[in-house]
């Protein structure tokens, strides 16, 4: 029996899961990604990149800058 299960693990994710490791301790929770390993969306990597994200995506700076 889970609390939460996560699709998914992208940006808004992964800041949900840091939100949860630290506000509610004991919440069972599980996150399910289909790839075995980090990639980017295909065709959006702009060529000679090598980051897709931009910094105001970053979910879990603005809610807890000390997160670890």
């Amino acid at each position: 029996m889970l609390d939460v299960i996560g699709i998914g693990c992208g940006p808004a994710n992964i800041a949900l899961a840091i939100a949860f490791e630290e506000l509610a301790e004991g919440l069972q929770t599980q996150f399910l990604e289909k790839r075995s390993s980090a990639r980017w969306q295909e065709g959006m990597l702009i060529e000679g990149s090598n980051i897709q994200n931009h910094p105001l995506r970053d979910l879990v700076t603005p809610r807890n800058p000390r997160s670890r």
